[in-house]
């Protein structure tokens, strides 16, 4: 079984920011990872089996701006904050790997 994720620090950043960071539609916002939740939820501690999700492993982007994403028409890398940035190159294991999964080049 999985291990619990506690997405509310990356949710009030959803919503604080209220808008999609490609298109500014404020409508039907998601938190969408940066490079993946697989390499950026964190333990709250060292004795925890409850995951964290950083606010910044995660941009808001509307439905229709997370579904290019996930068909790899859409990069992030350019709607990134500095922190997010850093956070990526963190999570991804270095500059070239963050790159790649920013960028996430593909599709028609």
């Amino acid at each position: 079984m999985a291990a619990p994720v506690d997405h509310g620090q990356a949710l009030a950043k959803v919503e604080r920011e209220g808008a999609c960071r490609n298109c500014g539609s404020a409508s039907d916002l998601w938190p969408v990872y940066t490079v993946g939740a697989e390499k950026q939820n964190e333990p709250w501690h060292e004795l925890s089996a409850l995951l964290w999700v950083h606010p910044d492993a995660v941009v808001p982007l509307c439905a229709e701006c997370r579904q290019l994403r996930s068909r790899g028409r859409l990069s992030l890398l350019d709607l990134l904050t500095e922190e997010e940035q850093n956070n990526a190159v963190r999570a991804a294991g270095g500059i070239l790997p963050a790159v790649k999964a920013l960028v996430m080049k593909g599709g028609n």
